[in-house]
Formats: C-alpha cells, sequence, structure tokens
C-alpha cells in the first residue's frame, strides 16, 4: 500500500480480499529510487528475496508468480502464518 494510513492499511486488504502482505510507506522507504517503480506497480518477491514478477494490477499474472514463487519453499503448515515465518 503505497502511503495510506493505517487504518487504510487494516481496512484495504479486507475489503479487496487481498490475504498476501502489503508494503506501507513505499514512498519514505526508498521503494520510489530502489526500484525505479511508482505506486501503481505491485511485486512479487521470491524465497530468496529476489523479484519474482513486477507490474500494474493482473489478478492472473499475481498469483502465477505468487505460485512459482512458492514452489522452491519447502512446505509450510499450509497458512501465511506459516510461510511469513519463512522471513523472520
Amino acid at each position: 500500500m503505497w502511503d495510506g494510513s493505517p487504518a487504510q492499511a487494516a481496512i484495504f486488504p479486507a475489503n479487496a480480499g487481498i490475504t498476501f502482505p502489503l508494503l506501507m510507506r513505499g514512498a519514505q522507504g526508498g521503494i520510489l529510487a530502489n526500484y525505479a517503480t511508482t505506486y501503481h506497480y505491485y511485486f512479487v518477491i521470491d524465497g530468496d528475496g529476489i523479484i519474482a514478477w513486477r507490474g500494474t494490477w493482473n489478478d492472473a499474472a499475481v498469483r502465477a508468480a505468487i505460485d512459482q514463487a512458492l514452489v522452491p519453499l519447502p512446505a509450510a503448515d499450509g497458512t501465511w502464518s506459516g510461510l511469513k515465518a519463512y522471513y523472520r
């Protein structure tokens, strides 16, 4: 999420049906400069921290990139919490 308030960050995923983690305050975090991007781009980061996909929103493309990025990861408990544990 690009520079939304904490309240917007909490409401947006629920309203949009999004279950994956979102970045907040991207502009302040250097995302614009580091990745030569603007607010309307989405990224899928693989298990090695490499950008697996970048582009404007396309539900099928994002889901395919996530599925592909998850292939090399060892099996977790099947939840997002289990998956996120690999990145802590």
